[in-house]
């Protein structure tokens, strides 16, 4: 389909823009054949629930996603294995019932929650969990985390490890590592108020790159590119 339309000028007509989710996105674009000066990078947005209460206590991990081979749960699974660290997986799919089979006890499945539960939970959590295999687009889960003061654990691959900055705002690993995912949770655990501090980086970051606001300042700026050719 992109042949046939890159035959038909589709790509080249004038006012054309082009969104990418994140920088990594624009580089794979290009290196397809697209017009690196037509692609504009816009990541996801979402309405800003509100500052999270520094009060609360948090506790443990949190995963939220779809139970499938290339979202890495069970190298999630091994890296939890022999410690004591809870974590809890919200979201459903073919791998549930295997992966609930080999989970050890302080892992709990909650299967699927409406979206104000999903956020609750994050907010309860010291870090979200992100162990995919696979290229990510812009996992929504990350944005919402952000914007709920919850430091992310990612897989180091693709946009993810564009978005999630070690050391600041999470931590990363290298897809399908257990030993070293296992190792970036130890680190963020080892140290008193570190999971915190992370956290409230990330909001920083959300408020900065992820609210309504700016979101709409970048999209009109793209807008103003394509209304002059």
């Amino acid at each position: 389909m992109i042949a046939q339309h890159q035959r038909r000028g589709t790509w080249t007509r004038p006012g054309l823009r082009l969104i990418a989710l994140t920088q990594f996105a624009r580089t794979l674009f290009t290196q397809a054949g697209f017009d690196a000066g037509r692609i504009d990078v816009k990541p996801n947005f979402m309405a800003d629930p509100g500052a999270p209460d520094p009060a609360m206590p948090r506790a443990g991990l949190l995963y939220v996603g779809r139970l499938s081979p290339e979202k890495g749960v069970g190298v999630l699974l091994d890296a939890v294995a022999g410690t004591d660290v809870p974590l809890r997986i919200v979201g459903e799919g073919p791998e549930r019932a295997a992966l609930e089979a080999r989970a050890p006890g302080h892992v709990s499945f909650l299967g699927a929650r409406s979206r104000a539960e999903v956020l609750r939970e994050m907010a309860n959590a010291q870090a979200l969990v992100v162990p995919s295999l696979w290229y990510e687009g812009f996992p929504m889960v990350v944005v919402e985390a952000f914007a709920q003061g919850t430091p992310v654990i990612a897989s180091e691959i693709g946009g993810l490890a564009e978005v999630v900055s070690a050391g600041k705002t999470g931590a990363l690993a290298p897809p399908g590592d257990a030993a070293a995912l296992r190792n970036r949770i130890a680190e963020l655990l080892a140290v008193r108020d570190r999971a915190a501090a992370w956290g409230q980086a990330a909001r920083a970051v959300y408020l900065a790159r992820y609210a309504p606001d700016e979101n709409l300042r970048l999209l009109e700026a793209i807008y103003a590119r394509a209304a002059a050719g």
